[in-house]
């Protein structure tokens, strides 16, 4: 069954209650999900749009990245309300995700609980999902004060700007493996904005606003941690606005890592065979705020070509074009933005040349040289284990048949990208980091 129908009944629950809410609080004073009238008067009054914890027992919003993360995707019941401040004082509480009229943070369910645990967790969603099952709700407007009482993250910042299927939760878990390194694999707030803009519901100003608030929360220093840098893998609808994030954090270091064009194919199909089931074509209109994350910086007939190839409600594209579709755009950006990287990371290259891989990994991250020298041990042993933690069986490689190679070459003309799926990985490196065309050279080696 289509997922979409499970989130249409929950807003049907949804609705029903704030209709009971709207009668038990004209009755007598008190509401389901919002507590008595005389809390609600209170709270504003002291904490000026205070902080609402809420305790959740129904909700999407974690199903997986194309749902928007609205206050009605989920129900939940009143606890308490609180000083909005206590979310910068307390080590249980981080960043989980932004609409327009909120900011969530999840609280752990148990003190000292690891929400950044990305060998349990290889993405950060899915540890709130499992160890959350509160949520402080603030107002956007308090949401940026905060993140200005918050300031510029005192910790170092390293971004990792991705193309799929390459290898981006492994390297994410190498980063986690450096000491002082909380690393935050696809943090769905960042996931959540850039769907607004895409879908309208805010502009490019707004959209400036809400990164450096929720940047500034996600990386908030944790009393009596000892987090000395900040690693976030960034899910793919990031990529167009990378500049965005260079000009908001100058200081942070922006690293890329990409695969072969045919070995991601291939990767891509193993996951459609292991999850048996078409991931983009059975899933049907559910599946369209995916393929909406798809943005590349695409002008003039380009632009509405793909457009055109998107916009129907029922997807007319294969999992196989739907899948490098996502490749080719986030590559797109790579090719924009190829100044502002400060390395570039294949997963060809961690597989047989491991040690220089995450050596220069580390470096790319600010570590200085002694320093990721002596570190690089500890990430090769990540090389040791399922990053994924057997999300995906093993499967046999399935061929790359020539209809495949005939619509990656015309996704890669209709890109412009100037790179084809016969290239094999040090080709292609080449390609990316070395001199001449748009981005200059040497990028794995910008300081």
């Amino acid at each position: 069954m289509d997922p979409v129908f499970h989130v249409l009944w929950l807003h049907v629950l949804s609705l029903a209650i704030a209709l009971a809410d709207r009668v038990t609080d004209l009755l007598f004073g008190h509401t389901f999900s919002g507590g008595s009238r005389r809390e609600r008067l209170l709270s504003r009054r002291r904490f000026d749009r205070s902080g609402h914890l809420v305790e959740v027992f129904r909700s999407v919003a974690f199903l997986d990245p194309t749902t928007r993360p609205d206050l009605i995707h989920h129900v939940f019941r009143h606890v308490e309300y609180l000083d909005p401040r206590a979310i910068l004082q307390r080590e249980d509480v981080c960043l989980s995700h932004v609409d327009e009229a909120h900011a969530y943070f999840a609280v752990a369910d148990e003190r000292g609980a690891d929400l950044y645990d990305t060998r349990r967790f290889p993405f950060f969603p899915w540890s709130l999902r499992r160890l959350c099952s509160r949520f402080i709700l603030l107002p956007v407007s308090a949401f940026h004060r905060l993140a200005e009482e918050a300031g510029d993250p005192a910790v170092d910042l390293c971004f990792l700007a991705m193309t799929p299927r390459s290898g981006s939760t492994l390297i994410t878990q190498i980063a986690h493996s450096c000491p002082n390194t909380r690393a935050l694999g696809e943090p769905f707030s960042l996931v959540g904005i850039c769907q607004m803009f895409l879908e309208g519901a805010c502009d490019r100003e707004q959209l400036r606003q809400l990164l450096r608030s929720s940047v500034r929360l996600q990386a908030k220093r944790e009393p009596g941690s000892d987090c000395r840098r900040v690693f976030v893998k960034l899910h793919p609808s990031m990529n167009p606005h990378l500049d965005l994030l260079a000009e908001l954090f100058p200081r942070a270091r922006l690293v890329y890592c990409t695969r072969g064009l045919t070995d991601s194919l291939v990767s891509a199909r193993r996951v459609v065979s292991t999850a048996r089931v078409g991931l983009f074509g059975s899933l049907g209109i559910f599946w369209r705020r995916f393929l909406s994350q798809i943005h590349a910086p695409l002008e003039g007939d380009r632009d509405l070509w793909l457009r055109k190839r998107l916009n129907p409600i029922w997807q007319n594209v294969s999992d196989d074009e739907a899948l490098f579709l996502w490749h080719a755009a986030s590559l797109a950006c790579y090719f924009q933005f190829r100044d502002l990287f400060h390395g570039v990371v294949f997963y060809e290259e961690l597989v047989s040349e491991p040690e220089a891989a995450v050596g220069r990994l580390f470096k790319a991250m600010s570590l200085a040289d002694a320093d990721a020298a002596r570190h690089v041990p500890a990430g090769v042993s990540v090389l040791d284990r399922d990053s994924q933690n057997g999300l995906f069986r093993a499967a046999d490689s399935a061929a790359v048949d020539a209809a495949a190679r005939s619509m990656m070459a015309t996704l890669c003309l209709a890109f412009q990208l100037p790179v084809s799926c016969d290239q094999d990985w040090r080709r292609l490196r080449e390609t990316m980091c070395g001199g001449g065309g748009q981005g200059g050279g040497g990028a794995i080696n910008k300081k």
